[in-house]
């Protein structure tokens, strides 16, 4: 694959990021992610992921953040290896080329109408990507994240539903 083109951050990653700057926040990745995968307020996600035990200004460990998700009343299913695998295959990419791992900059790539774009058009709707000191929105086939222009390897992927 050659060269992908920068993309601007989307609106409610833009808009949440602003809420954060004013509320003087830092390493909130988890409340910006959570916000947008439960459709919920910039704050209503700070104030769950604090329940659960996330100190301000901090990052956090997944078992709070799947804790914060139950507590908005979702839940959240965590990708089988067989899965993860299986999205690798779908880019339809030869054995000796084929990515041995997920990154958070596939869902935007092309290859003339295939490959990962493609294969992640056909995915759960509201994921989250979780790497191993970031997590990230995928909602409506985009990722909503400033890591759509990075390759981060995502470690798990998470499908997040209406309990």
């Amino acid at each position: 694959m050659g060269y992908i083109a920068k993309t601007e951050t989307s609106k409610p990653y833009r808009n949440r990021r602003q809420v954060s700057a004013d509320m003087n926040e830092k390493k909130d990745c988890s409340v910006i992610a959570i916000s947008i995968a439960c459709q919920v307020t910039y704050q209503q996600a700070h104030a769950a992921l604090k329940e659960a035990g996330r100190r301000n200004r901090c990052g956090v460990r997944n078992a709070i953040i799947l804790e914060a998700i139950e507590a908005l009343g979702y839940k959240v299913r965590k990708w089988t290896r067989k899965e993860y695998n299986d999205m690798l295959k779908s880019y339809g990419m030869s054995p000796s080329k084929r990515y041995r791992y997920i990154t958070t900059h596939h869902p935007r790539q092309t290859s003339q109408g295939d490959g990962p774009a493609e294969a992640w058009s056909q995915v759960h709707p509201n994921i989250l990507f979780v790497t191993s000191k970031h997590i990230g929105a995928f909602r409506n086939h985009v990722l909503q994240d400033w890591s759509i222009n990075n390759a981060l390897y995502v470690q798990w992927v998470l499908e997040v539903d209406k309990a």
